[in-house]
């Protein structure tokens, strides 16, 4: 959807700090693409990539809370605290979303 192009136009983004997206309906799978754009966990060399600049998404409230959304949260807040260390973003972002994953996956078994 449009959520995804978006945050794919924004991968290059050094500039914006902020993106108002109130008055659009952006569910749970835009605000993953979001995610993905601030915190890209595919592997260590994508979290470096991922976008360390934008620190604040304007988005409408989702009707039922979501991970995602949580998370992406948390990765906006994490470019905010360090804003322009990129190094210092990126060990920030593995620390805290691995702990989160090996939390999920350690509850599914």
């Amino acid at each position: 959807g449009g959520a995804k192009i978006l945050s794919l136009a924004l991968s290059g983004n050094t500039a914006l700090t902020d993106l108002y997206l109130t008055d659009n309906t952006i569910e749970s799978r835009g605000r993953a693409a979001f995610l993905n754009l601030v915190c890209n966990m595919t592997n260590i060399e994508n979290v470096f990539k991922s976008n360390h600049t934008l620190q604040c998404i304007h988005l409408d409230e989702l009707t039922s809370p979501s991970r995602s959304n949580e998370f992406l949260q948390q990765a906006l807040d994490i470019n905010r605290s360090f804003h322009g260390d990129a190094s210092a973003v990126c060990l920030a972002k593995v620390n805290a979303f691995h702990k989160k994953e090996m939390s999920v996956l350690q509850n599914e078994n």
